[in-house]
């Protein structure tokens, strides 16, 4: 990718996209920006990061319904990180982009709550990861 940070709304989804291998992207309670950029970069694994919080652990169990039934065979992970803590977000990204460091990664930053999308934005500008936000 040549530039850090994609706008979706701005991206021609018609011509096709770059292949993305791994999308990692960060579980809020509006599900439907995830998904979007799912629909439009179509991963072979997905990491959805999230809290311990019920709601978004069911938020998460839905959208990981949808993501199965959508794209079958697509690999999906959860990793837990705290709500208020960007260095544990940014090290949950940088643990993942450096096991994928041989593949293109797309770590979609509009989810979570702020310090967690701080966090994966200075994760992915510190790699050779590409940054969506829908």
């Amino acid at each position: 990718m040549d530039s850090k940070l994609v706008w979706c709304w701005e991206m021609d989804f018609s011509r096709g996209v770059e292949m993305i291998e791994v999308m990692v992207l960060l579980v809020s309670e509006q599900p439907i920006p995830n998904y979007l950029a799912l629909l439009g970069f179509k991963p072979k694994f997905i990491y959805m990061l999230r809290t311990e919080n019920a709601r978004l652990k069911f938020v998460a169990k839905n959208l990981i319904n949808l993501i199965t039934r959508r794209f079958p065979g697509v690999s999906i992970r959860q990793k837990m990180v705290q709500p208020y803590d960007t260095i544990s977000t940014y090290n949950c990204f940088r643990q993942i982009c450096r096991r994928y460091s041989n593949h293109t990664v797309l770590i979609n930053v509009t989810g979570g709550t702020k310090l967690m999308a701080f966090g994966a934005l200075r994760s992915g500008l510190g790699s050779d990861a590409g940054l969506v936000y829908v």
